[in-house]
């Protein structure tokens, strides 16, 4: 891969740029991040995009993203005992139902930070959830890392998303999520706490980085223009 893993110094600087830090016991859910892998610095939108695949796959399978998917579902009011209904509605009230309550948990629990300047990263959700901070691709990497280890862990089908870029010009400067639900794609930007769940962000340009089908594939993700 074109990207590396960053050095301790590295990792520094990013955490500088996280708004909470330990000293102020901001681990509600109890995360240990991994001390490796905690932060990959790219140097392209594809390459981005190829981290943000890689880490949502390693969350499926990490024990701890597992834990901590589980103490986010409790929010969502007990709602979870419908991902084993067979009826078709309440499986759909499901999936909006934890879609929503996850979106709502990150927008209440974690603060939009910037990477530091021209120098982008993308990190481990496990550290996404410790530390309370993330920029956008952060952000997305976390609620679809959810998203995946729910499905795999309730079963639960009909769950999908998509990765969204957006900007103004030929290039992309944002990404979103947007997640299957009853058929309609429904757009989850976390980035901005003032706008509903469902809200889009207005830009010129949108392209697709990849879905959830495109996981486990060996293809080199490359962005596909797709008109709303």
């Amino acid at each position: 891969m074109n990207s590396k893993i960053s050095t301790a110094f590295d990792i520094l600087c990013a955490e500088f740029f996280y708004p909470r830090v330990k000293q102020f016991d901001f681990n509600p859910l109890g995360i240990k991040p991994q001390k490796e892998n905690l932060v990959i610095r790219t140097i392209s939108i594809e390459n981005t995009l190829e981290q943000m695949r890689y880490f949502i796959v390693k969350m499926i399978d990490d024990p701890d993203f597992h834990e901590a998917t589980m103490k986010i579902i409790k929010y969502a009011k007990g709602r979870c005992e419908l991902a084993n209904n067979e009826v078709e509605k309440e499986q759909v009230f499901f999936i909006y139902e934890f879609y929503k309550k996850f979106y709502e948990w990150m927008i209440h629990s974690i603060q939009y930070v910037h990477d530091a300047i021209n120098n982008e990263h993308v990190r481990n959700p496990l550290l996404t959830l410790f530390y309370g901070g993330a920029d956008c691709d952060d952000f997305v990497t976390t609620y679809c890392s959810g998203n995946a280890c729910a499905a795999a862990m309730y079963g639960i089908k009909g769950s999908a998303f998509r990765v969204i870029l957006a900007g103004n010009d030929n290039s992309p400067s944002h990404v979103f999520t947007q997640v299957l639900i009853g058929g309609a794609w429904v757009s989850v930007d976390i980035t901005n706490p003032k706008e509903p769940f469902g809200w889009m962000p207005p830009f010129k340009n949108y392209w697709i980085g990849f879905t959830s089908d495109d996981l486990y594939s060996n293809k080199k993700l490359k962005m596909k223009k797709i008109k709303f």
